[in-house]
């Protein structure tokens, strides 16, 4: 629509009028054009009317969608501007047919340029009208009739309807396509060229007007050659001509609006529809993800990457990046109860642990060490602990009971002839040194034994006395008042394998006593025999006894079980350098076989000597390869296995950038994005608050929060470390007491309050001469006696266990005498007057 410049609906596009009638403004009028004799819309090829018209017809003017110019301001129509309007059409019309195709591009610029200088002007512009006013307009030279074929018709040029043919010829004649020699030079429209003739194309009459277009004959065949303003050919049909109507406002269509900006027939092509985040699929759809920067991928929203201390850890499309967490340089997880690589998990894979710990020295095993709740700890290791009389070494010093430990009580008894000694350790067991010991019991009136009583069982007594043969005895010596006196007699008995003449016959075990049955056993490698007195003694003849179980697959000891106990077993074996551990030997299946160990294995960049050959990490395992870049601050240099793991030795690589005042990623910037810069810094943990990280002169400083102070023993973490009172705070003084069996400990940060430990501390006070309480008392309160002790049989009385010298005695009591014929037990053993006493 000229006036307000929007596109509307052509009211003449899909209406077909009769051949006598034209479009206009979207009703079928009458054809002014139309000749009554010559057909409708049938107009010359240049040189005039139909010859069948009549001679000096009216002129009537057929633009190609000719125009009426109406003053927008009211009032009757400007005759200026018709013959303006009519002039535009005359010249170029005139230019068309001198011209033909080539002049058609700058006759379309003069005629927009006047239709433009019109509008201006305030006059509408009616693309139906094909008349314009009632004045006859010549618009070519004189003689020569203006070519009025409008563009939106196609030309009938058929030889039998589209024009007539003269009877004769006439000399001197202007010669028209009409497939007739006019001019009688023998050549029939020889001033035509239909191959290119845009008002005979092809033929005569056959006019080229594609609709909305400036028509190019090529070859005898009508084409356009281009289109009218505002009018485009996408279906290169030049039967509809320039059929797409759209003015364009972009030379593409790159904006997503739902319109066809560059007239290309398709709405919106230019538009990334998959990679654009803010047209992602569609128009209008905006990709926003919270602490993310969102991309567009197939024309689905996707995450393109996390903002600084963010990500996207449960791959949900919708929250974003939500799991807050700034990784370490480099984002390797180590052992300090943070996740350090900012997978979602704390301390994953044992980071720093597997190493071998503790000690395989005495009692002592070795363990692995593992990441416990944020620090490095030994697992499955036995510790020394104190050293005991056993021959072992319990606190794996290398030493077997060194330090006399437990010794140095007093021991053994001070009474009768007696002395008390001093425990010592020795091979293993404590053993009572310096004493004077119990010796037997003689008939001497005094206390040999230290038993508390004298003379007790007859020490002395019981041989024979008198006249006797084997056993027999005219009587028995016996113990009276510290002399040996002989009391009784002694008869034959039945003879026993004693090497005794029981019998009294002069012959010692004869008959073989006790003798004759089966001995032994059958069982494993043991086989039966018979008994025999012998030496007075029953021994079993002619058998096979056991003996100690060795690793044969036998059983040696006769007891029904083969190699039980693990016979010659038990020694180490195996290699204990590095990665390797020894095993145990074991009896299996008849033969000692070594268990429970590793051996060695390939080397390789560990940290670790897994070869077992006293080396670690020998020989560069996995290394040698060139590494890094020259880019930037990167240098290439060569893989080498430092520290357990491959390192690039000699060069340096890309890295993130950081602030360090270098290019560390080698893009040619320093510090660029203040690497590092905004993030959390410092540390939150203990009484520590954290701060911001700022990039300043090319380092992170920390700015802002609280920082670690001393440490102190009160369960705080005061120096912000992740550890609370480590190193023992205010700890390491002496504290408790050295009287007595107590030795002074230090005092020692637990549990946020300072205890005392490693000292002895009192314990109950025990009867054995030591001040176990650290009273300064020794052995007061008669420790663990009270206790009725004795007994109570025949003329006995019961007496008190008492705490004396650091041992206990019974007290208060009256214990056995030698037996007399008084009808008194009076050696309190239940029996009255036995032996005939007396």
């Amino acid at each position: 629509e000229p006036l307000s410049g929007e596109c509307v609906a052509d009211p003449c596009e899909t209406l077909r009028c009769p051949d006598d009638e034209i479009c206009e403004m979207g009703e079928c009028v009458p054809d002014p054009t139309a000749l009554p004799d010559a057909g409708p819309g049938r107009v010359d090829s240049g040189g005039g009317f139909d010859a069948g018209r009549p001679e000096d017809p009216e002129d009537r003017v057929l633009a190609a969608g000719g125009c009426m110019c109406r003053a927008t301001g009211g009032g009757s129509s400007s005759s200026g501007g018709w013959l303006a309007l009519l002039l535009l059409g005359a010249v170029f019309l005139r230019r068309r047919r001198r011209r033909g195709s080539k002049g058609l591009g700058k006759g379309a610029a003069a005629a927009a340029a006047v239709a433009a200088l019109l509008f201006a002007s305030g006059c509408d512009v009616d693309p139906f009208c094909l008349t314009c006013g009632d004045e006859i307009v010549d618009a070519g030279d004189a003689g020569e009739p203006m070519d009025a074929a409008p563009m939106d018709a196609t030309v009938d040029s058929g030889t039998d309807a589209g024009f007539e043919r003269p009877d004769a010829c006439v000399p001197e004649a202007v010669e028209t396509c009409n497939e007739f020699d006019d001019d009688c030079d023998e050549l029939i429209d020889e001033d035509f060229d239909l191959t290119t003739d845009i008002n005979h194309c092809g033929g005569c009459g056959m006019a080229c007007a594609p609709p909305h277009a400036f028509g190019e004959c090529v070859d005898a065949m009508c084409g356009i050659a281009s289109c009218d303003v505002g009018w485009h050919d996408l279906d290169m049909d030049p039967d509809n001509g320039c059929e797409y109507r759209c003015l364009a406002s972009e030379t593409d269509d790159a904006i997503c609006d739902l319109r066809d900006n560059d007239c290309d027939g398709v709405v919106d092509e230019d538009v990334a529809f998959d990679t654009d985040p803010e047209n992602c699929g569609v128009c209008g759809r905006s990709c926003r993800f919270a602490h993310a920067t969102a991309g567009c991928d197939m024309g689905t929203c996707t995450v393109a990457s996390c903002d600084m201390g963010f990500t996207d850890l449960d791959g949900v499309l919708d929250n974003g990046c939500e799991y807050a967490c700034t990784a370490s340089t480099p984002p390797d997880e180590i052992c300090d109860g943070r996740d350090d690589d900012c997978d979602g998990t704390v301390d994953e894979g044992d980071p720093g642990g597997g190493g071998a710990c503790g000690s395989s020295v005495g009692e002592c095993t070795t363990g692995t060490e593992a990441c416990t709740s944020g620090a490095i700890t030994c697992m499955g290791a036995t510790s020394p602990t104190t050293e005991l009389c056993n021959g072992l070494d319990d606190d794996c010093d290398g030493m077997t009971d060194e330090g006399n430990p437990e010794g140095g009580r007093l021991c053994g008894t001070g009474t009768g002839t007696c002395d008390q000694g001093r425990e010592q350790c020795m091979g293993g067991a404590l053993v009572c040194t310096g004493e004077t010991g119990p010796t037997a019991e003689l008939c001497n009136g005094l206390d040999d034994d230290c038993d508390g009583t004298i003379d007790e069982g007859d020490p002395g007594g019981g041989g024979s006395c008198g006249t006797s043969t084997g056993r027999c005895m005219a009587g028995l010596e016996h113990c009276r008042g510290g002399v040996v006196v002989c009391e009784g007699a002694t008869g034959p008995i039945a003879e026993t394998c004693d090497g005794v003449d029981q019998d009294c016959d002069g012959t010692v075990d004869e008959g073989n006593p006790g003798g004759g049955g089966s001995c032994g056993t059958d069982v494993g490698t043991c086989s039966p025999g018979v008994r025999t007195c012998t030496a007075g003694a029953l021994v079993c003849t002619g058998s096979t006894g056991a003996g100690p179980e060795t690793c044969d697959s036998l059983d040696n000891d006769c007891d029904g079980s083969i190699d039980e106990g693990n016979p010659d077993g038990g020694a180490s074996c195996g290699l204990t350098t590095g990665e390797c551990s020894g095993g145990t030997q074991v009896c299996l299946a008849g033969t000692l076989q070594c268990q429970g160990g590793t051996g060695p294995g390939t080397e390789s960049c560990n940290g670790l000597d897994d070869d077992c050959d006293g080396a670690t990490d020998e020989g560069n395992p996995g290394g040698g390869a060139a590494c890094g870049s020259s880019a930037g601050e990167c240098t290439s240099g060569t893989q080498m296995c430092m520290g357990g793991g491959l390192t690039c030795v000699g060069g340096s690589g890309p890295a993130p950038e950081v602030c360090n005042g270098l290019d560390d990623d080698c893009d040619g910037n320093v510090d660029e994005g203040n690497p590092g810069g905004g993030a959390t810094c410092g540390s939150s943990a203990g009484s520590c608050s954290p701060g911001t990280l700022s990039c300043i002169a090319g380092a992170l400083q920390c700015q802002g929060g609280s920082g670690p102070s001393t440490e102190l023993c009160n369960a705080v973490d005061d120096d912000c470390d992740g550890m609370t009172d480590e190193g023992n705070p205010e700890g390491g003084a002496s504290c408790g007491s050295s009287i007595g069996a107590c030795s002074p400990g230090t005092t020692t940060c637990s549990g946020g309050a300072l205890t005392c430990s490693g000292g002895t501390s009192p314990v109950s006070e025990s009867c054995n001469s030591t001040d176990d309480d650290c009273d300064g008392n020794v052995d007061e309160g008669n420790p663990g006696g009270g206790a009725s002790c004795g007994t109570s049989t025949g003329a006995c009385s019961a007496g008190t266990q008492t705490c004396i010298g650091g041992a206990f005695m019974c007290t208060g009591g009256s214990g056995p005498s030698s037996e007399v014929c008084d009808g008194v037990d009076n050696d309190c053993d239940g029996n009255v007057d036995e032996g005939n006493p007396g």
